[in-house]
């Protein structure tokens, strides 16, 4: 047998052991960094927050778009700072879309907070732009973190019914930009409304989140002489988005 072969065989042995190993033990992994995961391992912000420790924070009338508890997530820094993210997850534009969340197979957008979205938070704050590492510019600044979980690039105010798969009529609630304005006035009761610096970015829908909701919280922050809005891999074409903002998310004239 060359060489070349017993290479072949000892690389095609690993792979099969690895996929082996994916096969039997792969939920148990899953689970376990699941079970760990940022909104599951962090206290409710309950009173005075300490600084540089995580939060989840629960705030009145705000729902996911099937109508479930929605909160946000909140590190209060030490300077007077603020890094306001907005997460993505997919988009419903129509009847259509909203018919088919992320619990169908090939769905279009996340309903409600869970594991997906506690999984990407849990990754934002240990080594994403969250992360308390020495070399990050960031570490001590406020960090807002704002979940998606309403399929309207935050942008919402209304609610909408719709015709789902079973044949039943269901209301769809757009509420992305009414969470979002909620949870911030909420965490003015923690942190100043006038931060020195202050970074508005999101990536995929939360990036769309980031553009449009820039001037708003811009504003929302009394408009600091150093603001920075960062775009992530935000990019869909479409003709008609002044229509769906307007007529499905509800949303607000200001922002269209």
């Amino acid at each position: 047998m060359t060489k070349k072969k017993k290479l072949i065989i000892i690389l095609a042995s690993i792979l099969a052991v690895v996929l082996i190993t994916v096969a039997f033990f792969g939920n148990t992994i899953m689970n376990a960094v699941i079970g760990n995961t940022l909104g599951r391992d962090l206290p409710q912000l309950t009173g005075e927050p300490e600084v540089g420790k995580w939060y989840a924070v629960d705030v009145a009338d705000t729902v996911s778009s099937d109508g479930s508890k929605w909160q946000g997530y909140f590190r209060k820094g030490s300077e007077n700072k603020v890094l306001l993210y907005f997460y993505g997850g997919g988009f419903s534009v129509n009847d259509f879309t909203a018919a088919r969340s992320m619990d169908v197979e090939g769905g279009f957008y996340n309903p409600r907070l869970g594991k997906g979205l506690n999984v990407m938070t849990y990754a934002i704050r240990k080594w994403g732009i969250g992360n308390s590492a020495d070399d990050n510019m960031f570490k001590d600044w406020t960090f807002i973190g704002v979940p998606y979980c309403n399929g309207d690039f935050h942008a919402g105010t209304g609610d909408k019914e719709y015709t789902a798969l079973d044949g039943s009529t269901k209301t769809i609630h757009y509420h992305g930009y009414t969470n979002y304005r909620r949870l911030i006035t909420k965490i003015f009761h923690y942190v100043s409304s006038s931060p020195n610096q202050l970074v508005v970015a999101g990536s995929s829908a939360g990036g769309f989140g980031a553009a449009i909701l820039a001037d708003d919280a811009i504003e929302l922050f009394h408009n600091p002489k150093n603001a920075t809005v960062l775009v992530d891999s935000s990019l869909l074409i479409n003709d008609h988005w002044h229509d769906i903002m307007a007529n499905e998310w509800k949303n607000t004239k200001s922002l269209q």
